[in-house]
């Protein structure tokens, strides 16, 4: 028997007596409970555009993170077809957790190297740009590289 089916069978073996001795398992294991929500919550194209409106990001940014194309965000916001349960899920943590998430936005947003960003001339992505001559914010820019 290899040296994995030993371990397996052993720590079987311990769980047979655990059980056996009727003491609590959390006297000998770890055990956690997580509660997770059975379904992630139905969004419609208004509240696809609200979470995307609350962080301040165009179609094309959202739809990087999302990891999603700009015309499937579009579709969404437009009501002609609805997130899967997975980008559901996402926008739920989004909506729940909005302090994390700017803060993670913010980090993407931020050049790592300001000298090495502004001599670059194809940043990937930036959250934030001001709005030429009125200095103030604009929703987000993608740009795509050479590389893409």
């Amino acid at each position: 028997m290899s040296q994995i089916g030993r371990e397996i069978i052993a720590s079987l073996q311990e769980l047979h007596d655990v059980l056996e001795s009727g003491e609590p398992l959390e006297k000998h294991f770890t055990i956690r409970h997580y509660v997770v929500p059975a379904e992630p919550s139905e969004y419609d194209g208004s509240a696809v555009r609200g979470v995307r409106d609350r962080y301040k990001m165009s179609q094309a940014i959202f739809a990087r993170f999302l990891c999603v194309s700009v015309d499937t965000v579009q579709s969404w916001e437009q009501g002609r077809r609805k997130p899967s349960p997975i980008a559901r899920r996402l926008l739920d943590e989004m909506v729940a957790n909005p302090e994390h998430y700017q803060t993670r936005f913010s980090e993407m947003a931020a050049p790592k190297d300001p000298k090495a960003a502004s001599a670059e001339p194809n940043h990937e992505a930036r959250l934030s740009k001001n709005v030429k001559g009125t200095g103030k914010p604009r929703a987000g820019v993608a740009r795509r590289t050479a590389s893409r």
